[in-house]
């Protein structure tokens, strides 16, 4: 490690663009290969990522907003979407294929690992990523800690990762993602107590969290209904996620042997 001065990381489904190492490097250069600058490679599947690269908009942990959802929001896309399938309103939006995209350095707050370039001095300031958050949000909790700690986070759109497959979220369905039943409850409640425990380290308006939390709930619950997951499917799913905010605010990590994590015992031993 003493001759290594930069690391840069990738998740197993990552595969770098031929030029995608040049472009940061040209990029580092730019900000006079300053070691307090972290970069990142553009994963145009992503979509606040994507939104970043084509408008600038700093994808960050939104204050006020429960798993990054806001009612007011959830009611201006659904409000957008109907006025849409009635043709009384239409906007043009760019698309998941765009590569024309208008903001080659973007500073950002938070980042996944795919792409992340930083130097090993970080290593030293913030430590190594927490173990403890299994499959999701360590990336987000460990670049965040970086710009916590004065650094500067800056996705650069101009160096790109190919996805060699879609993340599970992504898939389509017109059922909420946490109540679709083919999906594996281990990464469920994972994804929410992972993603619950990251925000209760950022500063929350606790009474705009709480209601972002309860109309999660109602329109989440509602979706479900709607578009036809099993009632069963749905009280199992809304306890499990109680039980992923609970372990989240009490720093609940258990694992087994394998440090895969455990589930509760009242979610684990009821079928």
């Amino acid at each position: 490690m003493e001759d290594v001065r930069f690391i840069w990381l990738f998740d197993d489904d990552n595969l770098p663009l031929p030029d995608a190492f040049e472009k940061l490097q040209f990029a580092y250069s730019y900000f006079g290969n300053d070691s307090n600058v972290a970069l990142v490679s553009l994963r145009p599947g992503r979509a606040p990522y994507h939104q970043a690269a084509l408008n600038g908009q700093n994808v960050d942990i939104r204050p006020g907003t429960f798993m990054d959802f806001k009612f007011s929001e959830w009611l201006m896309e659904r409000t957008k979407h109907l006025a849409k399938r009635l043709h009384i309103w239409d906007s043009p939006s760019a698309t998941a294929t765009d590569w024309d995209f208008r903001t080659p350095l973007c500073r950002i707050s938070i980042a996944p690992y795919g792409g992340l370039l930083f130097h090993k001095s970080w290593l030293a300031e913030i430590g190594l990523p927490m173990k403890e958050l299994y499959l999701y949000s360590d990336d987000h909790l460990f670049s965040w800690q970086m710009q916590n700690k004065g650094g500067r986070l800056f996705l650069c759109s101009e160096s790109r990762l190919e996805e060699l497959e879609p993340s599970w979220p992504g898939r389509r369905s017109r059922i909420p993602v946490l109540m679709q039943p083919e999906f594996d409850e281990c990464k469920i409640y994972c994804l929410v107590r992972n993603r619950v425990y990251l925000e209760s380290q950022m500063a929350q308006p606790k009474w705009r969290y709480a209601a972002s939390m309860f109309w999660f709930f109602v329109t989440v619950t509602a979706e479900a209904l709607l578009f036809g997951a099993g009632l069963k499917t749905i009280i199992r799913r809304i306890r499990l996620v109680y039980a992923a905010i609970h372990a989240a605010h009490h720093d609940s990590f258990e694992t087994d042997s394998a440090g895969r994590p455990i589930l509760p015992s009242s979610i684990a031993g009821n079928d």
